[in-house]
C-alpha cells in the first residue's frame, strides 16, 4: 500500500450539523449494482485549503464514515473515492475531527470481487486531498 506523507493540515476540526429528524435514510449504490441503507447522522463543515468544505457523514452499526472524493479521486487515489471512519466518542460539542491521513482505500480497489459503497455526490471536495492511501493500480 502507498501513502502520502503526514500532513497537519489534513487534520480538520468541523462543525457537526446533526439533521433535525433522526430517521433520515440514504440509499448508498454498491460497486456490483446492489444498494445498502445507511443513517443520515449529520454534515461535518470546515475549511479546507482555504476552501469551504461539507460532507454528509453516514451511521451504520453505531460507526460512523464518511465516503467520499476529492480532486485527486482516479488520479493520485482510487476512483470510487476513499473512505474515512470517525470514533462517535470523539464528538463533542457539535465538534468533529476529521483526519485525512486516515482515509483509506475500500477493499474493491484490490479485489473486484469485493462490492463497496460509493460516496454520495454530495461528497464530492472541491480540493485535492494529498493525505491518506494512494492508489497504484495493479496490472
Amino acid at each position: 500500500l502507498s501513502y502520502f506523507a503526514p500532513d497537519p493540515a489534513f487534520r480538520v476540526t468541523a462543525r457537526r450539523e446533526p439533521f433535525a429528524d433522526k430517521t433520515q435514510k440514504l440509499v448508498v449504490p454498491l460497486t456490483d449494482g446492489s444498494e445498502e441503507v445507511y443513517d443520515k447522522y449529520a454534515h461535518a463543515v470546515f475549511s479546507l485549503q482555504g476552501e469551504a468544505c461539507r460532507l454528509l457523514i453516514l451511521k451504520a452499526d453505531n460507526k460512523l464514515s464518511v465516503l467520499f472524493k476529492d480532486q485527486t479521486a482516479g488520479k493520485e487515489t482510487y476512483g470510487g473515492g476513499r473512505y474515512l471512519e470517525i470514533d462517535p466518542n470523539t464528538v463533542s460539542n457539535n465538534r468533529i475531527v476529521l483526519d485525512f491521513n486516515a482515509a483509506y482505500n475500500p477493499y474493491c480497489a484490490y479485489n473486484p470481487n469485493y462490492a463497496c459503497p460509493l460516496p454520495p455526490n454530495e461528497n464530492t471536495l472541491p480540493v485535492a486531498v494529498r493525505a491518506g492511501e494512494r492508489y497504484v493500480p495493479h496490472e
